[in-house]
């Protein structure tokens, strides 16, 4: 069976059917994947998808959005989910990481009306409160109603997307605790825990020696006055470290600090 993509008009020339893929290929997540890629297979698969309220489907590298109109609460692992806008922009921040690079990403649609939608649902957990309240003030002067659409941009936004290291730290400023875990019964817990998976003494020594060297990172040193030299700059770290690799506090602190080495003989 297949199906005619265009019908003959007056004086055109008519477009024979065009090949139809296998019934496996139906509501497929990435349309490059299927046999026959044409007009006629990329609009049934979109129209089933989005009949299941799949509006999201890849086609490679891009990534087709139908407009469902309403909102959709769904969220899964990166892994589980079918295609996203999301993955978008997290490709595209991934790569600005990696690569230390400006990202673009264009959204295109007929009349730009799922624009404001994508765009609110792509960003609304990373930006801050201002970015959004002024999404409405913009949609009062620039937004009007069409007849495919009560609420149409008439204006293409644009939004630069910044990061700043100091607000996403992995322990903001030191602050690590949580309220609502008690760090003592986590504790007793996990060692619990390494004793019923039958850890070896030597296996729990390396992870004594992994608490070591995260606490050796919290360590901080000066300059001491009138000299080109580091002392600690306060020792509760340290006493950690050195409890931890069974060291004394002092002496390790000494040799961190006036470290010694021996020439060899001419």
């Amino acid at each position: 069976m297949s199906t005619d993509a265009e019908m003959a008009r007056e004086g055109s020339e008519r477009r024979g059917p065009q090949p139809m893929n296998p019934p496996k290929y139906d509501k497929i997540e990435d349309m490059a994947m299927m046999t026959h890629l044409n007009e006629a297979s990329v609009l049934y698969n979109l129209k089933e998808r989005y009949a299941a309220w799949m509006i999201y489907t890849y086609s490679g590298l891009f990534c087709a959005t139908v407009n469902p109109y309403k909102w959709l609460p769904v969220g899964k692992k990166r892994m589980e989910a079918p295609p996203h806008i999301f993955s978008v922009s997290d490709n595209a921040y991934q790569f600005m990481a990696t690569d230390r690079e400006n990202q673009s990403v264009l959204i295109t649609d007929e009349q730009m009306k799922s624009f404001p939608d994508s765009f609110l649902t792509w960003i609304l957990g990373v930006t801050e409160d201002q970015i959004i309240a002024a999404n409405p003030l913009l949609e009062a002067y620039g937004n009007a109603k069409t007849v495919r659409n009560d609420n149409s941009s008439r204006f293409v936004k644009l939004a630069l997307l910044t990061t700043n290291p100091y607000d996403f730290p992995m322990c903001s400023m030191g602050k690590i605790t949580v309220a609502s875990i008690d760090d003592k019964v986590e504790l007793e817990a996990t060692d619990n825990a390494i004793d019923i998976l039958g850890f070896t003494n030597e296996e729990k020594m390396s992870i004594q020696m992994t608490g070591a060297v995260l606490h050796h990172g919290n360590m901080k040193f000066k300059q001491k006055q009138r000299e080109e030299q580091a002392e600690p700059d306060g020792t509760e770290d340290a006493d950690k470290v050195a409890y931890l690799l069974g060291l004394n506090s002092a002496d390790m602190l000494k040799a961190l600090c006036y470290p010694r080495g021996k020439e060899a003989a001419e």
